[in-house]
């Protein structure tokens, strides 16, 4: 499956597919909590969400400390998003990325700069790679792309849901120039959550060389 996420300069995102059909669309909303809301409307399901301004409450497990981020609606089920950060051998080795519980499953997202050759969002379900969202390296005015490359059995909504929580809290841009944006990881336990054959094997499915 491979997806195209917009953020268009309205705030607003569109969805489309591979061949350029319009698959739905994901709207901004005020919240009462000084927060960002979303809600999606798509052709076989929908999400709300809202990303709060403030983390919530916290836990730690061994070398995870975890702290609420953001709470979503996924087809009527309630979810939350963690931000997670785990300590290394040092500050500098330890590595941080987000997770979210839907059904019985456990995804966890992990974000990976290669400098000039793209950002990437890795997306792991039950410690498998499911999914790779890349993003496109400038951003004027809100407007961001994404293409989402992933297997087909892993959910439309988690996908869309937290592509544009992404963008929302790491790459949105204010101001009216344009932005190129450039990320080096250099964390090996995270730069390795990054299989560049997946990309390929997904759009090799899909016939695109």
């Amino acid at each position: 499956m491979i997806l195209h996420l917009e953020n268009e300069s309205n705030r607003n995102y569109k969805i489309t597919g591979t061949s350029g059909e319009h698959l739905g669309e994901i709207k901004f909303l005020s919240t009462e909590r000084n927060g960002i809301g979303l809600e999606a409307h798509l052709k076989d399901g929908n999400f709300k969400m809202e990303i709060s301004p403030f983390f919530g409450s916290k836990t730690r497990k061994n070398d995870v400390l975890k702290r609420e981020a953001g709470i979503c609606i996924i087809n009527g089920l309630l979810c939350k998003i963690y931000y997670c950060t785990k300590k290394g051998s040092n500050f500098i080795n330890g590595i941080y990325y987000w997770e979210l519980k839907y059904c019985n499953d456990v995804y966890r997202f992990y974000e990976v700069g290669l400098k000039k050759k793209g950002i990437y969002l890795c997306v792991y379900r039950n410690d498998e790679l499911v999914a790779i969202v890349s993003k496109a390296m400038k951003t004027r005015h809100f407007s961001g792309s994404y293409e989402i490359y992933s297997k087909n059995d892993v959910s439309v909504e988690i996908l869309l849901l937290f592509s544009s929580y992404w963008d929302i809290t790491r790459w949105m841009e204010v101001e009216s120039c344009s932005v190129n944006h450039v990320l080096n990881t250099w964390q090996k336990e995270l730069k390795e959550k990054y299989d560049e054959n997946f990309i390929l094997e997904i759009k090799k499915m899909h016939g695109i060389n």
